[in-house]
């Protein structure tokens, strides 16, 4: 049988991302630096990557120049891989990659994609993200097997009016951003209306537990009882619908931070309602993704309400929202680890 997996002696450690989608075109781009280890000297990098075009790459080894690939990019769509080749062989030990890439925000609820909907009979349209099983590589080239864990640095450039939501809270929002210079690798163009929205590092995780939602959003809070701020986000228009959902995810965080008496390790835990959405609920880590039927609940008729406990409840014993928040043990990494 043909080994489909990634060469195991590249390791990621540290991915710092910047993406930039365009709601009104469906696209995106993106750079990226991955902080990564060699095991052994190489003259060739492979990466996951799908339906993705990268632009240029390069690889810095500790505090050596930059060195541009001359070799070009090599696709494997069967495999779903990127393999990025080097003039020079590559030396044992830790280094930086970093890409310039683009995509499509597709309209197949996987990856990172669009999602419609109607507000005042107007179509509008958010973009999300939907990475399990294998989908995080639809967004940005990356490792994509769950026992390749590393940190992820997320920052988004959006326009201003828009909210923007991932895995962990922001701690940079600004409307005029002093960003580095393009020998530095971020994009350079006019960011007038624009603002970038940096977040905090994520504990260290797989792929597909990555998560950014952009958007026009409303949402309510609470904190639990140790701290913890829970925000439920939904569509304009439908924050009253939230309200149920919101004060059964802090009964349930707070059951289980006592039930196995581990804190849950985020300063924050968002519930969001997506219009098209594939799955019930989503568990990525700090930000999980619901279809709106399975969280929202009509206060004067009560429908949903059931459905809404067996997405939060039945969600936090198996897989998404609480459990798998603790440890990402999840079956796929038990597998695989």
């Amino acid at each position: 049988m043909k080994n489909v997996r990634l060469p195991a002696h590249i390791k990621p450690e540290r991915y710092q991302l910047f993406i930039k989608p365009d709601l009104k075109g469906f696209t995106f781009e993106g750079e990226e630096t991955i902080f990564l280890e060699l095991g052994k000297p190489t003259s060739e990098i492979t990466l996951h990557a799908k339906e993705l075009d990268v632009d240029s790459a390069s690889f810095r080894a500790k505090n050596d120049e930059w060195r541009i690939k001359n070799g070009g990019v090599k696709y494997d769509v069967k495999n779903e891989t990127a393999t990025f080749i080097f003039g020079k062989t590559l030396p044992k030990g830790k280094g930086q990659l970093k890409l310039k890439f683009k995509g499509v925000l597709n309209d197949k609820m996987r990856g990172f994609y669009r999602s419609r909907y109607l507000h005042q009979g107007k179509e509008k349209h958010m973009a999300t993200t939907q990475f399990e099983a294998t989908d995080a590589r639809m967004a940005f080239p990356c490792f994509d097997e769950p026992a390749k864990k590393a940190v992820f640095d997320v920052t988004l450039m959006v326009p201003k009016h828009l909210t923007v939501i991932s895995n962990t809270i922001p701690i940079e929002d600004n409307l005029s951003p002093t960003l580095p210079s393009e020998g530095e690798g971020v994009l350079q163009e006019d960011r007038s209306g624009y603002k970038t929205v940096k977040f905090e590092p994520t504990p260290k995780m797989s792929t597909y537990l990555v998560a950014f939602i952009v958007g026009e959003f409303e949402f309510i809070q609470r904190k639990t009882k140790d701290g913890v701020l829970v925000r439920v986000f939904v569509t304009p228009g439908k924050k009253h619908q939230a309200k149920f959902a919101l004060e059964t995810a802090v009964k349930c965080l707070e059951f289980y931070n006592k039930y196995f008496d581990i804190p849950y390790p985020l300063p924050v835990l968002d519930l969001i309602a997506i219009p098209d959405f594939s799955h019930g609920a989503m568990e990525n880590w700090g930000a999980v993704t619901y279809r709106e039927s399975a969280l929202l609940v009509d206060p004067e008729t009560l429908i949903g309400r059931q459905q809404t406990m067996g997405g939060l409840s039945h969600c936090a014993r198996t897989r998404p929202p609480v459990v798998r928040q603790f440890g990402d043990y999840g079956m796929v990494d038990a597998l695989v680890a």
